[in-house]
């Protein structure tokens, strides 16, 4: 009664998905050189698509002397994959393609109520310019690219609402620093700034200090110095990037003018960072620490800068866990 689940038990099927019928890096080299190509554009067009073997035909047939020539491969891809679709579902794609992976969640999200019905149908039609595994649809990195500047082209106000629409999906699912991202890329720094502060956590335990660093930067200064947490985290970040003689001087004017204690009542395991940031001068260090009040990084810093200047008695703090006192 089920002749094929047995064949497929006894080994006599196998079975072939979108990744097993991808090029290898190696196999790329392979056809690109037999086009006259170098190894170098190999490369680049392995890293661009992946290995699906429809995008390295195209790129290698269109551009394998320099690079794949966008505007050919671009009327390929519009007359070819999108236009046999139906309208919406042309829609569909374009809408879509602002999403890294495309799941029935994101189809809602971006798509509303009849976004469950259209990935529905964009899973049956297992296009050749995308991957599907399990219930997620990867549109490949050409045909994404193309529908992401077809959407621009014909709409710019749509594709920034759908990417804030993707933002906010990305939020409600707590991924704050993917939500962030994305509203930078729109330069809605009012919601970027939120999606930040939430996302301040998960970068400090990664110590992403460069992205941290960029978020800032396109925050502003008015922004950062007038919010506590980020003035915090603008501490961190200077101090984690290893300019060590600006951290210690953020740390003394913040003291200086006040606003250090607020930033380290928002996060008081800040005051560990603030402390070590001074270590070249260890009075100032326990001076620090004897000001305010922080968790039990700072219990670690205390007994750290006691032991070697052997100012103070110092006893062993009892903790149980000093985070990334480490990295310090």
């Amino acid at each position: 009664p089920w002749p094929l689940q047995k064949r497929y038990v006894h080994g006599q099927i196998a079975q072939v998905d979108d990744a097993t019928l991808n090029l290898t890096f190696d196999e790329t080299v392979d056809y690109v050189r037999g086009l006259a190509g170098s190894e170098e554009q190999a490369a680049r067009i392995f890293a661009s698509t992946g290995g699906w073997v429809a995008g390295v035909a195209l790129a290698s047939r269109f551009g394998v002397e320099h690079e794949p020539n966008p505007r050919d491969l671009s009327t390929y891809l519009q007359k070819q994959v999108l236009e046999p679709l139906p309208l919406e579902e042309q829609d569909f794609l374009l809408d879509t393609s602002v999403a890294d992976a495309v799941t029935s969640e994101v189809a809602i999200a971006l798509c509303g109520t009849e976004g469950q019905r259209l990935f529905g149908a964009a899973l049956s039609l297992r296009l050749p310019a995308t991957s599907i595994s399990g219930n997620t649809i990867v549109y490949h990195s050409l045909f994404r690219s193309f529908l992401q500047a077809r959407l621009i082209q014909l709409s710019p106000e749509r594709h920034g609402a759908k990417l804030r629409s993707y933002a906010a999906h990305l939020s409600a699912a707590h991924h704050f620093t993917e939500a962030a991202e994305v509203l930078f890329s729109v330069g809605d720094l009012n919601a970027a700034c939120d999606a930040a502060r939430q996302a301040l956590p998960s970068l400090f335990a990664q110590a992403n200090w460069p992205v941290l660093g960029r978020w800032l930067g396109a925050l502003g200064e008015e922004s950062v110095r007038s919010d506590p947490l980020l003035l915090g985290a603008q501490i961190r970040t200077v101090h984690g990037l290893r300019e060590f003689n600006s951290a210690r001087s953020l740390v003394r004017q913040l003291d200086g003018e006040g606003r250090l204690r607020g930033a380290i009542e928002a996060d008081p395991s800040l005051l560990a960072t603030a402390a070590w940031a001074l270590q070249s001068h260890p009075q100032e260090v326990l001076t620090l620490l004897d000001k305010f009040d922080g968790d039990q990084r700072a219990d670690v810093v205390r007994y750290m800068t006691e032991t070697t200047t052997g100012s103070r008695p110092a006893s062993p703090p009892i903790v149980e866990d000093v985070g990334d006192v480490e990295r310090m």
